[in-house]
């Protein structure tokens, strides 16, 4: 499954897309966990599992609705890889 986001109906070139997260967005993660190969897929899945966790909503609350989403990277490359089977799962 690709990761995109459509942006818009074009009469000439038909649809576009955009990659949802981007290349920084993509090198911040590598850089936390060099050892490991992380697709923009998994970034993707991995917020999504994030964004589900009880801890996260919970230690977040107040700022959910008022403020951009903060993205954390978790402690270990394991704990990365939990979200990232979470979020596919959902």
């Amino acid at each position: 499954m690709n990761v995109t986001v459509l942006l818009e109906e074009s009469k000439t070139a038909g649809l576009q897309k955009r990659d949802a997260m981007t290349d920084e967005d993509l090198d911040h993660f590598k850089a936390a966990y060099s050892h490991e190969k992380i697709s923009k897929d998994d970034l993707f899945y991995y917020v999504y599992g994030l964004l589900h966790s009880e801890d996260y909503r919970t230690r977040y609350a107040d700022n959910l609705s008022k403020e951009l989403l903060r993205i954390p990277c978790v402690k270990s490359a394991d704990d990365f890889w939990k979200f990232v089977t979470a979020g596919r799962e959902i």
